[in-house]
């Protein structure tokens, strides 16, 4: 049952991200917003910041509370080291993905243990690796052929000492990379640096994000980015058309998006 009625506390973690997925609460709807919280309180709260799904949720959990803002809550769930965690399996020795979380390092299913040590039974996290840690994504998910591209890492796993990311995707068209890498202070005048490169025939919309490691308020008029030292963004609006930069333009008060054709590019985030 998913979470809509505030005195029904009878929502499971998998019920309510599986219904955000599906869209059965969309944004017109009023309890949208209380699924969501009752979704991060199960997490963090109910199950100190574990995962408490299954084979179905395990695949939905992860990007739907990046879609609602909540990737730091998906990255510390991932990273537990406590049952139920892929890192109690990492602390195990584990180099595969596991059938239960509580399997151990001394137990094989040929031996009485606890499942097998060779099983995609909660493989559905790692796509979601690329798509929002990455951040490498289709922007229409009905689609395959990768035409129409997303980048838009997550750039503050600085708060969990995550400071490089290198993303790769082979497609179709050819490879899609994303390399980012975040400074917690400042390097060069420089707070980002996003290395991407986008196939023949495609176009992307690139995001540049505020970034936890700011400490303070940095308003997106005192932002300057640029693209192979050029400027193409500063006092809020699109500077320059360096080549295959199309347009930039603001996201709300937190974000930048930048429209890039095939080519490779590489960005900087610079304030002032």
């Amino acid at each position: 049952m998913m979470f809509i009625d505030p005195g029904k506390q009878l929502a499971l973690q998998s019920s309510n991200s599986m219904g955000l997925y599906l869209d059965i609460l969309n944004e017109s709807s009023p309890e949208l917003e209380a699924c969501v919280m009752n979704l991060v309180k199960d997490i963090t709260v109910t199950h100190d910041h574990h995962i408490g799904a299954g084979i179905v949720g395990t695949k939905v959990i992860w990007p739907q509370l990046c879609r609602f803002g909540y990737c730091d809550v998906a990255l510390n769930a991932s990273m537990q080291r406590t049952i139920p965690g892929y890192g109690w399996w990492f602390m195990q020795g584990a180099t595969t993905l596991w059938e239960h979380w509580q399997a151990t390092k001394y137990n094989s299913s040929k031996c009485g243990g606890i499942g097998t040590k060779n099983h995609i039974m909660f493989g559905g996290q790692g796509s979601w690796y690329y798509s929002h840690l990455g951040g490498i994504r289709q922007r229409h998910s009905n689609t395959s052929n990768w035409k129409d591209i997303i980048i838009d890492p997550y750039t503050n796993s600085t708060i969990f000492d995550i400071n490089f990311m290198d993303t790769q995707i082979d497609t179709l068209n050819g490879k899609i990379v994303v390399d980012v890498q975040v400074y917690p202070k400042k390097e060069n005048g420089v707070w980002e640096r996003l290395n991407v490169v986008i196939p023949t025939g495609s176009v992307a919309s690139v995001y540049i994000k505020r970034l936890d490691v700011f400490g303070a308020y940095v308003p997106l008029s005192n932002w300057i980015i640029k693209e192979n030292n050029t400027v193409i963004y500063q006092n809020m609006k699109f500077v320059n058309g360096d080549d295959g930069v199309l347009n930039a333009m603001n996201e709300g008060d937190d974000a930048v998006r930048i429209e890039i054709e095939s080519g490779f590019y590489t960005f900087t985030l610079e304030t002032q």
